[in-house]
């Protein structure tokens, strides 16, 4: 008998504790996410099946200006990459960025990469961007103009840029 309830016991003890650990259980996990830890700016996806690329910006004081031509303005950064099925891109807000109106952006492919066009897929959340279909020289690339107001304090997902 004292063997039949030692073994009790010892198949009773981890089932009682996983009993009592599942109903204690909270959903308020204390921690932080990707997501909050962001800084202000903006994210933009890019989808390259045909070889690398790179995501241009360029920093406007009017819309005229960013209209001019693909790469009008002033230069602000660039990000090169390869192969991707999905790759996010994050543009952190730069205090600089108070002195224009507008950011520009475009995906092209990357130097000696197959000559093929990156289209917008999905223009993002961003309030007040617009897509545009701008020239330079012959190449004509889709780009995406921002107004700086929206992503200079806080973080906000923008446009998915693909060759496919």
């Amino acid at each position: 008998m004292p063997l039949v309830l030692i073994i009790v016991l010892l198949l009773a003890l981890p089932v009682g504790y996983f009993i009592y650990a599942k109903n204690t259980q909270s959903d308020n996990v204390k921690g932080t996410s990707v997501e909050a830890a962001r800084k202000p700016g903006f994210g933009v996806e890019i989808i390259s099946v045909g070889g690398t690329w790179d995501l241009v910006e360029y920093l406007c004081t009017s819309m005229d200006e960013c209209t001019k031509s693909a790469l009008s303005g002033k230069r602000w950064g660039s990000v090169s990459g390869g192969t991707t099925q999905s790759h996010e891109v994050v543009v952190q807000a730069n205090s600089e960025w108070k002195n224009y109106e507008y950011i520009k952006y475009l995906v092209r492919p990357g130097w000696s990469s197959v000559d093929r066009t990156f289209k917008v897929l999905d223009e993002g959340t961003i309030r007040g961007s617009v897509v545009k279909i701008l020239k330079d020289g012959l190449s004509s690339y889709e780009t995406v103009i921002t107004p700086i107001s929206e992503v200079i304090s806080s973080y906000q997902n923008s446009a998915t840029f693909s060759d496919n």
